[in-house]
């Protein structure tokens, strides 16, 4: 017999049956957990797993020619690690992710979930050889929910979030000056935007200087907003929707920069030069190059196709129909998000040279340029990374990538070897 008692027996099977039970009231749990120990593994039992259970192909075996992987890329090695972030405030649900937001302050990190909880930690403390980062969780004077992105503009710390007054959702931009010596931010609402709608998306921030007036340049969402279905925001000139909107510092004052875009979740701005990021439906991800008063297209042209089979297809071409092209369409979509243009002193093989992150993708995709005009794409690098990666922040003095990785709260740290 296996069992060398009735009792030993009967113990396997109460065992198996709470296990079983776990499974089943706590799916959410237990898939969690083994996703987490499954993405700590070597990447030889990932494989073996994944041809295993995943019905991968063993034709595809050797799929991996010419291709490098982190720490290496085509050009460059890196030293990359991951770090915890240790999000214990009821961050994590299990059945959401872990986003946040990072920004960078003197020698601090400032960190914000899309949950509303804020924190700053030490940029030396991130290189050290401790596998979680220790950070200080700020007090604040209101409780802001639902986070779209964050933004520090010399000591001032933005936040843009959707904010819901008696079943309208309005975009609101709230500001706290951070004192890095004090764990208190103050906040106080910057700009708050009156139309209503049924969600907020996009909400991405970078400051810009339009002629001499310095301000904010956000995005807003275009897709599935709004009071009538029938109404299309993004091409309403009455609308803050499916934009990028232009805020003056001086006055607050603010006026339509861009239009046609459906849900614009990178911003990069740099010597007035805007470049953006842009989820298309199913299909037809856009790297854009914003330039003042185009429109963009959505939802006329798309590269993408319509995620009901019912509607209406989109229209190919952006220019036949006076449109602005993208600079770059991904096809199939990478559930793409932020970008960081490569400053020009970081590495010759990588001049000209802008970074594009993913969701779905779960990997950074290098855009090689032809020239600093930023017009012409070489060839796309992807680097894969194996988590969502929400946002990327880059330490001059250190030559590292900060990559906000949200599937497991988590921070990759990619530092270019000399």
């Amino acid at each position: 017999m296996i069992f060398k008692s009735k009792k030993s027996f009967f113990f396997s099977v109460i065992i198996l049956i709470i296990f079983y039970l776990v499974i089943f009231f706590n799916y959410d749990l237990f898939y969690y957990k083994a996703k987490k120990i499954y993405h700590k593994l070597p990447g030889d039992i990932k494989s073996v797993i994944l041809l295993t259970f995943n019905k991968k192909s063993y034709k595809n075996i050797d799929n991996d020619y010419n291709i490098s992987f982190l720490p290496e890329t085509q050009l460059i090695n890196f030293d990359y690690t991951v770090k915890d972030m240790s999000f214990d405030d009821g961050l994590f649900d299990y059945s959401r992710l872990y986003t946040y937001y990072i920004d960078i302050l003197k020698n601090y990190v400032i960190i914000t979930t899309r949950q509303g909880n804020f924190y700053k930690a030490n940029i030396e403390s991130i290189f050290e050889k401790k596998n979680k980062i220790e950070k200080i969780k700020f007090k604040t004077n209101i409780k802001i929910v639902e986070i779209l992105d964050i933004l520090i503009v010399d000591s001032s710390l933005f936040v843009s979030a959707s904010r819901s007054i008696d079943n309208c959702k309005k975009l609101t931009i709230y500001q706290s000056k951070v004192e890095i010596d004090s764990n208190n931010l103050n906040f106080k609402i910057f700009k708050e935007f009156d139309e209503c709608a049924d969600s907020i998306g996009a909400g991405r921030m970078q400051p810009l200087t339009f002629k001499t007036n310095k301000g904010i340049l956000i995005s807003t969402g275009g897709s599935g907003l709004g009071k009538a279905k029938s109404v299309d925001y993004a091409q309403d000139d009455n609308s803050i929707f499916g934009k990028t909107i232009f805020i003056d510092f001086e006055n607050n004052d603010h006026f339509v920069y861009s239009k046609g875009h459906r849900n614009v979740q990178g911003l990069f701005v740099k010597d007035n030069n805007v470049f953006a990021t842009e989820h298309g439906p199913r299909g037809g991800d856009e790297f854009n190059k914003i330039i003042f008063e185009k429109n963009y297209g959505w939802p006329i042209s798309s590269y993408g196709v319509p995620y009901d089979v019912k509607s209406p297809k989109y229209k190919r071409s952006h220019s036949r129909h006076g449109f602005q092209e993208p600079i770059y369409s991904f096809n199939p979509s990478i559930g793409i998000s932020e970008l960081y243009l490569i400053p020009s002193d970081f590495d010759e093989n990588w001049e000209n040279s802008i970074l594009v992150t993913s969701l779905n993708g779960k990997k950074i995709n290098r855009l090689q340029f032809q020239s600093n005009e930023y017009k012409d794409i070489v060839y796309v690098e992807p680097i894969y990374i194996g988590q969502r990666i929400r946002d990327i922040k880059y330490l001059k003095n250190k030559k590292t990538f900060l990559l906000a990785l949200e599937t497991y709260g988590e921070l990759g740290v990619l530092v270019k070897k000399n």
